[in-house]
């Protein structure tokens, strides 16, 4: 099955090395939010933040952002 709004990750290690990849989502431009649902973006994010990404979310509108806090999972993503 395709992933439609998150690059894969197989790649990014969370050893010794270089930097973790930083990703700038725009969230206000994730159609699969509309199509797929909320939880569908959360788990793609966190299989990025597994990955040893750096996910910063430009623009997170307020159902994301409520299920968010409530999975406690705020803090592993960098809001705006």
């Amino acid at each position: 099955m395709s992933r439609p709004c998150a690059p894969s990750a197989p790649g990014f290690s969370g050893g010794a090395g270089p930097a973790p990849p930083a990703l700038d989502i725009d969230a206000s431009r994730l159609k699969c939010q509309r199509t797929l649902g909320v939880s569908h973006v959360v788990s793609e994010l966190l299989l990025l933040h597994r990955a040893g990404a750096s996910v910063w979310l430009r623009h997170v509108n307020g159902p994301l952002r409520r299920c968010l806090h409530l999975l406690r999972l705020d803090g592993l993503f960098h809001l705006t």
